[in-house]
């Protein structure tokens, strides 16, 4: 099913007790004037280690200061902010929080706060589609030079695309050393791929150091239907990683 979101914009003020309806639109089509600035989003997703489950959700938007999202359920969760600084927020479910059942379907509600006491109410559908794990599956890594690292991989069921991410020894949610570029699904069994450091390539923060500690990460998507290689409209992530020194 393909998913949609609709977008709310609500005006609080002190002066005004009511809330005044601004606009109501699908983000499948380009924003207007009555409908929410273009640099917001949000979007609700799972994200799976082997058999276990767990929610994610990234909101935010220039001058957003707070995210809180509500279940189908109406349990309430708090977005924070994390490594992409100022107006973006995300949650993570804890890692004894995870269970080896899916997060519940249905529609989740975002609400996001501004600093001029201003909100936006966005809504995502979360279906039960799965992805599968990488358990059984092929993988490699090797890093022979000083500036290159390379990666092999098999096919993960459900897969539209993947990306590989290097993280510092903060873990695996820090910030990025290196973070790919999508890379489609395609009907190979095997997928070969290295990324050489340039500082001319944004993709690379840094440089690791020999001998520096980071984190590696293979990460299958897919995406909710229509949407592919669209980091905001996410169903799933299924992930694969490992910690080791460069």
């Amino acid at each position: 099913m393909r998913s949609k979101k609709r977008y709310f914009v609500l005006f609080a003020s002190i002066f005004i007790s009511a809330y005044i309806w601004i606009g109501c639109t699908d983000n499948s089509s380009n924003p207007t004037n009555n409908s929410i600035p273009a640099d917001v989003y949000a979007d609700v997703f799972i994200e799976r280690f082997g058999d276990l489950f767990g929610l994610m959700a990234n909101a935010g938007g220039n001058g957003i200061i707070e995210a809180r999202l509500v279940t189908p359920n109406n349990d309430t969760l708090l977005l924070i902010s994390y490594w992409k600084g100022s107006g973006h927020l995300r949650y993570i479910t804890a890692d004894i929080e995870m269970s080896n059942t899916l997060p519940d379907p249905g529609i989740y509600t975002f609400i996001l706060n501004y600093s001029h006491d201003s909100s936006i109410i966005l809504t995502d559908f979360l279906s039960s589609d799965t992805l599968a794990s990488w358990f059984g599956l092929y993988h490699s890594m090797s890093h022979t030079r000083h500036d290159r690292i390379s990666f092999a991989w098999g096919n993960v069921y459900g897969a539209n695309a993947y990306r590989v991410k290097l993280s510092d020894s903060l873990g695996i949610y820090s910030s990025p050393i290196f973070i790919s570029n999508f890379i489609a699904q395609t009907d190979t069994n095997l997928y070969n791929y290295y990324f050489r450091y340039s500082p001319d390539d944004s993709n690379w923060r840094y440089l690791p150091e020999s001998g520096e500690y980071f984190w590696y990460s293979v990460i299958a998507y897919s995406f909710e239907l229509g949407r592919i290689e669209d980091e905001n409209e996410i169903q799933m992530i299924s992930r694969l990683f490992r910690g080791m020194k460069w």
